[in-house]
């Protein structure tokens, strides 16, 4: 249900000439004269209050921001909720109608967001949650970009993280499980369980003991066996993930999905954060988020040691 999301964060420079276009960027800490880091803590302490898209009809705002200015690290919740259509809100232990939600109400869920933007780099990381693969990074972005580019008159970039750049720390980490979520088979069984209540079909598929269904980098190599059976069970599920392990730490990658176009997603870990009535623990997020933050700048940031970006 719950998963992070990598992306980057750049500024292109359009007055730089030089080939290489990795050299056409600007310094996270040096975009016309601003911090980029700076103009992320202000743009979010500027949304403490309620905010509206009109035009995508939604409510947002930024609440619990912290940040660590030596670290350079920001997070918090990104606060949004749709509006705009009448509708009504069920018990699904009885299917009777609890709440009637007016045109003017707007349901709000909370989305952890996490930045990471080093100083001397002409990249920094977000990492964004998703809630059943859906997330609100493009409300994000575009409000961010617009107060950056009245602030420094540059437009940030925000792309998915590539799976070269963030997963070369866990390429060779073994699988233990593939698991597919919102499977579509045994329709006949699930519709008889279906009138008990909610289902969530999953279907598993474990190592033997001892053994191994494979590498991570194996699942996206095309016409590797992992890779011909993702594209299988994508066609039957509404997920496909495998969960891998490597020296004693486990992560859990989205392999395949019907419905995301997110390049690289990582499901929660629920060993790691609480999740109460549905919602991960704030702290909790913070602390796993920082350590897949710990993971990408080994392959991110080479000329420096961790120690000096975090």
């Amino acid at each position: 249900m719950h998963a992070i999301a990598p992306y980057s964060l750049r500024v292109f420079d359009s007055s730089i000439t030089q080939k290489n276009r990795e050299d056409r960027y600007h310094k996270l800490d040096q975009v016309m004269k601003h911090d980029l880091f700076e103009l992320l803590k202000q743009f979010m302490l500027s949304l403490q209050n309620f905010a509206l898209d009109k035009e995508n009809k939604q409510a947002y705002r930024v609440t619990d921001l912290k940040y660590d200015d030596k670290r350079r690290v920001a997070w918090a919740w990104f606060e949004v909720g749709q509006y705009g259509m009448k509708s009504e809100i069920i018990n699904i232990k009885n299917f009777q109608k609890d709440f009637e939600k007016g045109e003017n109400n707007a349901d709000i869920a909370k989305y952890f967001v996490f930045f990471f933007m080093p100083k001397g780099v002409n990249e920094g990381m977000a990492l964004m949650h998703t809630i059943r693969s859906s997330g609100k990074k493009t409300l994000f972005f575009q409000k961010f970009n617009a107060f950056v580019r009245a602030k420094a008159n540059r437009n940030i970039m925000m792309n998915p993280l590539s799976y070269s750049k963030t997963f070369s720390q866990w390429a060779d980490a073994e699988s233990k499980e593939i698991k597919v979520t919102r499977f579509a088979g045994a329709s006949d069984f699930a519709e008889k369980v279906k009138k008990l209540g909610h289902v969530e079909k999953e279907m598993v598929i474990r190592a033997p003991r001892g053994r191994n269904l494979g590498k991570l980098k194996d699942f996206y190599e095309k016409g590797s066996n992992q890779a011909e059976v993702v594209e299988v069970l994508s066609e039957i599920g509404k997920k496909v993930t495998t969960t891998v392990e490597m020296n004693g730490v486990t992560r859990t990658f989205t392999v395949g999905s019907s419905s995301s176009s997110t390049l690289c997603e990582i499901a929660l870990d629920e060993e790691k954060v609480k999740v109460v009535e549905g919602v991960p623990d704030f702290s909790d997020l913070f602390d796993w988020s920082f350590s897949i933050v710990k993971d990408f700048s080994a392959t991110m940031y080479k000329k420096y040691t961790l120690a000096e970006l975090v």
